[in-house]
Order: C-alpha cells, then structure tokens, then sequence
C-alpha cells in the first residue's frame, strides 16, 4: 500500500473513531443498571438525567437532560396500552426555554396544561408559569398566568383534579427562606386567588421544589431542609380540607435515600420520582415504588333482633362504579378481603332472607407508607324500610304540571284531552305541559319500572315465608310520596281530575279544587297507587296476601332533595315490614 493510500486510510479510521466518540458523548445511552422491575423505566433511563415522570391520558410523560451544565431539557411521551410503551415522540413548545413540570387537567372535552418556562426572547429571563389548552395533540392558546406571577422565580406547577388549586414554587419576598411553596384557588369567574404561603407546617428555611398534589389533594414535595436532611427528599402532607394541611412528613425508604429524590408523581398506588441515588444508570434515573402498605378490609355482618341468618353476597364497587370483587359470606357472617389503599369504595350487602334490607355503605381506604393497615367494618342486619330504587330511570315519571304518571293510555287520554279544549284553554289548566313526542318513549319506561316494582312486591311477599324458616314480615308496608318542583300555581289554577274519595287518602278531593304544590304531590301519590294496585290484583299472591299490604299516601310538597332522580320522577316508594 502507497504512502498516500496508507495516509487516507488512517484518516478515515479516525474520522470514525471521532465520529463514534462524538455521537457516545452527545447521545443517552440506555442501560440495564438501573434497579426496576417496570417495563416503561427499563426503556427511559440513560446516561443523561431523567427527571419529572408523570403520566396523562395513557401516554408516560418526562424530561431528558445531558450532564452538563446548562443543558436544554428535551420533553419525551411515550404513547401506552396495557402498561407496554407502543410509540414514543417529542413533545415540543416552541419559544420557551426548558419548558417542564407540566400539569394537567381535564375538563369535559378540553384539556388544560400549566407548565413552567422561561421566554427565549426576554432580555432577563425570569422563569414563570405559563397555561395553555391540548388540541389534536398540539398545544394552543399559550399564556402566562398572570394572577401568579411576579418578577420572583415561579415555577413547579401542580393542579388538583377539579382544576379549582394550584400550588407552585417561588422564591417571592416574605417566604421562610429559599424556594417555597405558595398555592391559589381559583374563583367562580376562572381567576386565580392571590398566591398565600403554605406555612410552616410545609416550609423550611431550606428549599422546597417539585410539590404534586393527588387525587385527594394531599400534598408531595421536596425538600432539603427536613430532619436536618442536605439531600432533597420526598415529603407528604395529609389534606385536612378547607386548604390546610397537616405538618408535613420525610416518606421512609426505600422511597428516600441518602441522595436527592425529587419529582414525585402519584398513580394507582405508584410513587414515581427521580433520583440521582448510587447503583442507576448515571446522573437521575426514574424510580417507582409502592407509595402505601396493603389495607385489608375485614368486617362481621351483625343481627342483634331478629335471629335472621347471617350469610350473605357483599359486593364491592369502585369509585366508577364499577363492580370489582363480590364476596360470599358464610352463616358466621365474617369477611376478609384485599383493596387498594387510598381508594373509595362502595359496598353493598345483600341477604336473600331480608330482601328489603340493601346497606350501603361507602368508604375511603387509607393510606399507611409504613405499614400494613387492617379496615374493620360491622354491617347490622335491620328491618327498616328501604327506598324502592328505579334503577337506571332518569326520566320524569310524570308531565310536567300533571298528576297521572306518565303511562302509554294515560298519555293517549292526556293528548284527547288536549285536542277538545277540556284542558289547556283556560288559566286554571294551563299549568300542564302538552304531551309532546318526548313523552311516547318516557311511557314505556315508566310502565316497564312500575311493573318492575310490582313484581318486587310479589317476591317479597313470596319471600316472606318460602326463603327463610321464621315467618319473617307480618306486614309490608308501601309507602308513596309525590313531589313537585319549585314552580307555584297562579290563584286561578284548579283540579280539573275526577272526584277521589278514598279511605286510603285522609282527605276528599274535588273536581274545581285550587291546585298547589302539595295536592299535586298528593294526586301523584295516589295515582302512582291505582297503578300498581290493579297490577298486583293480577297475581293470585298478591290477592291471598293484601291483608298483609299496608298503604300510605302521602305528599312531600316541593322536592329539596339534592338528589336528582327524586327531582325527575317526583314519586319516592318505601318499603318495610314490621
């Protein structure tokens, strides 16, 4: 090999070796050293800094930073299903400088997103904290929250899942030294409160950074200023509501170490952070770790009058809903069962010898970083009257300013009524609603739910002495209250119905009869009863047994219940025994 031959090989050999050491220096390299046992972590750390884990929408969120100083923070989504990573990308805010510790909020169909940044522009950069809106997985309508900044340092923002508390950090004047944590509430007009300093119960005269709030708004921060600590380490304060929270605590290991931890981040009993602790893949790896010890709910079903059997089905629902375990109870009436801590459950349990006794329960499970937490729970077997629940009926049960529930005849009859100017034409009718088409598919519904409840009944009454071995009801009371809404009658409003005089109602009621909230929640009452009456006069049981069926008519006025369901079928049914 000629000279110059031998000179341009050597040069490409090292323009290689140049260009593999440059890309090794300038690009993260992935490694297996980091202690996880996550399939999303296995892929994220490197070489380089990983800071800031959050997820949001099925997508795991966090930021990447060189070993340098100065370095720009390049913001990385990995897209998931099922817990495995399918697709990752950049995720880019244009003219901001290392934009990071994104927040997000959900409401209806629009998504929020508050995150801290510095102008590029800006002659002094100041770092502030800046919203924006996520639309077709572009961020839009970028703008500084301007009731929260001010010429201090701003930054780590966080948002409570309704949107309605924001707690970020700053260095402002009047603090307890260093950075500290400040919080705002928003207003009914969508501004933000003035910033107030979260005291002492959470800062230090060190620095507090990186604050997450949870579900429950309890709060997580760092800290290098707790328990004589010059690490940063993660911090919780329990919320005790109306903004304040108790004084904060260090979390235990293995979540803390003798290193910085820093950018917690809580889901599904998860605590993800970031750490520049020994034995990761160099500079700060993302941890996770079980944020709460296990909580078992134990529990007794008790009958302290009746003598009545003790087994049962407990089932247990999530806070969506959702049914999620259901357990058999044997004739000891004792449970055991596993949950997720810092959870709400609804429990339900059912009895086959007390139909008419449902308990309901709802709890919220606790959450003990340091040890195992056993929840107990007594469920008392009673005899009390139950509302009849219309379940997944969200209709109304009557026209609006009518008094006969809103069923197929009586809606044909209603329409003829109508159409010869017997009702309508007048002002002393005129308080009810022409029966338009809405009404044909609220009919069959509220048919099909009355039915449903008149076959209740029957079972009940089947039940009383086939399920058990005592005779278990001498009588079953029904009770029907009729409502009305807040809307008044004019004076010269009336009855335009049949004459009532029945001894089932304490009061006679007259054609030409001044209308009002509570006869109409009377009449309501009533017809309810005719209803179900001639439906049960069908069933053979029903006949053999109606010196067992105790009725009760009565009106509950204008509805102030809360619940809207009560609002809309204006009729409320309770069973019980005795």
């Amino acid at each position: 090999m000629k000279y110059y031959e031998i000179k341009k090989f050597l040069a490409i050999i090292i323009l290689i070796i140049f260009h593999f050491a440059f890309v090794s220096c300038s690009s993260p390299k992935h490694c297996t050293k980091s202690k996880t046992n996550n399939d999303i972590l296995s892929l994220t750390n490197t070489n380089w800094n990983e800071l800031a884990p959050f997820f949001f929408d099925n997508s795991f969120y966090f930021v990447r930073q060189k070993n340098s100083k100065n370095a720009k923070s390049i913001i990385y989504k990995y897209n998931i299903i099922q817990n495995r990573v399918i697709e990752s990308e950049l995720f880019k805010i244009n003219n901001f400088n290392n934009p990071s510790n994104f927040s997000f909020y959900q409401a209806s169909d629009t998504t929020a997103v508050y995150f801290a940044a510095t102008i590029i522009k800006n002659k002094i950069p100041n770092r502030d904290i800046f919203q924006a809106k996520i639309l077709n997985g572009e961020i839009i309508d970028i703008l500084p929250v301007s009731d929260i900044n001010t010429d201090y340092f701003e930054a780590y923002p966080t948002i409570s899942q309704d949107g309605q508390l924001l707690v970020f950090v700053s260095d402002r004047e009047g603090g307890y030294g260093g950075t500290d944590l400040y919080y705002s509430i928003k207003n009914s007009q969508g501004n933000w409160s003035e910033s107030k300093n979260m005291g002492d119960k959470i800062n230090t005269p060190a620095n507090e950074i990186s604050p997450f709030i949870d579900k429950n708004n309890n709060l997580y921060f760092c800290s290098n200023g707790f328990d004589n600590r010059t690490d940063f380490n993660i911090i919780k304060a329990q919320y005790e509501g109306n903004n304040q929270w108790e004084l904060a605590k260090l979390l235990p290991s293995p979540i803390n170490s003798d290193s910085n931890d820093i950018n917690p981040y809580i889901t599904n009993n998860q605590i993800y952070y970031s750490s520049n602790r020994d034995g990761g893949c160099g500079g700060y790896d993302i941890y996770s770790d079980k944020l709460c010890g296990e909580v078992f709910l134990s529990g007794q079903v008790l009958d302290k009058q009746n003598n009545l059997p003790l087994a049962g089905i407990l089932k247990i629902y999530n806070d969506s809903s959702k049914l999620i375990s259901e357990i058999q109870i044997k004739n000891d009436g004792k449970f055991i069962e596993k949950l997720d801590p810092n959870s709400q459950y609804s429990l339900e349990y059912y009895n086959s010898c007390v139909p008419l006794y449902t308990p309901r329960k709802s709890i919220h499970t606790p959450c003990n970083v340091e040890s195992v937490t056993q929840f107990n729970l007594s469920i008392e077997l009673k005899l009390d009257g139950n509302e009849y629940e219309f379940t997944g009926v969200d209709i109304p049960f009557f026209v609006s300013g009518y008094y006969k529930p809103n069923l197929p005849n009586e809606l044909q009859n209603l329409r003829m009524l109508f159409e010869n100017n017997i009702l309508g034409l007048d002002d002393s009718t005129k308080y009810i609603e022409y029966p338009n088409e809405k009404y044909d598919g609220y009919s069959e519904i509220v048919k099909n739910a009355l039915k449903s409840l008149a076959n209740t009944i029957i079972e009940i009454l089947k039940d009383s002495k086939t399920n058990c071995d005592i005779e278990l009801y001498k009588k079953i009371k029904i009770q029907i209250t009729g409502y009305a809404d807040e809307r008044g009658f004019s004076d010269l409003a009336k009855y335009a119905g049949e004459d009532i005089n029945d001894p089932i109602m304490n009061k006679t009621i007259v054609r030409g009869m001044k209308m009002d909230n509570d006869l109409l929640g009377l009449l309501r009452a009533y017809y309810t009863y005719k209803f179900l009456e001639n439906e049960l006069s069908k069933d053979p049981i029903f006949n053999e047994n109606i010196n067992k069926i105790l009725w009760n008519i009565k009106s509950g006025g204008i509805s102030s219940e809360e619940n809207e369901q009560i609002l809309k079928r204006k009729v409320k049914i309770t069973i019980s025994t005795e």
